[in-house]
């Protein structure tokens, strides 16, 4: 971020430090931190950011099956909701977009190609902006056949989600039921 003094000189500070790479759950230690990715060797890549009303900092990291958050003003991410089900395949992107939705209330995000759907499935997802959600709160909003891997996401005036489909190259329209 860029922080101007009393002179009106800027500055540059880091917001936040890189996203800690996770060794792989299999075979951890019970209590490690560890991430759901079926290879340890796997670096963070973080995808995509939104800013929460809180000034909370989401962050999809494609390769860790992760959403960190990083509080407001900056700081250290911490790991904000992991499943198995945003596990992609080698070869598969992951994590994606990721977008707050209009009322504040949840956060959407797409997943090209995961393990749960056999790796060829692209899918929009919804959870509740909450402290620490769980397995049992993740939705499922929107499933796209093979080939047509949703990426960046963005709402509409209308409240309506816009899709970009990485693999076919299409916008995809969602409306708040989740229907093309």
């Amino acid at each position: 971020r860029l922080t101007e003094d009393c002179h009106g000189n800027w500055s540059q500070e880091i917001y936040a430090p890189a996203l800690p790479m996770l060794p792989s759950c299999i075979g951890a230690a019970p209590g490690e931190v560890c991430s759901p990715k079926l290879v340890s060797q796997l670096p963070p890549i973080p995808n995509d950011l939104a800013f929460d009303e809180d000034g909370n900092l989401y962050v999809t990291d494609s390769f860790q099956a992760t959403i960190f958050r990083v509080p407001a003003g900056g700081g250290d991410a911490e790991i904000w909701f992991q499943s198995p089900a945003l596990v992609s395949p080698p070869g598969s992107i992951g994590l994606n977009g990721l977008r707050v939705s209009p009322d504040g209330e949840d956060i959407y995000f797409g997943v090209s190609g995961t393990l749960a759907t056999g790796g060829t499935e692209g899918v929009i997802y919804r959870l509740p902006r909450v402290e620490q959600p769980t397995e049992a709160d993740l939705e499922e909003v929107h499933s796209y056949p093979a080939g047509e891997a949703p990426d960046g996401i963005a709402f509409g005036e209308n409240g309506k989600l816009y899709v970009a489909l990485a693999g076919s190259n299409q916008i995809s329209i969602l409306n708040r039921h989740g229907v093309e």
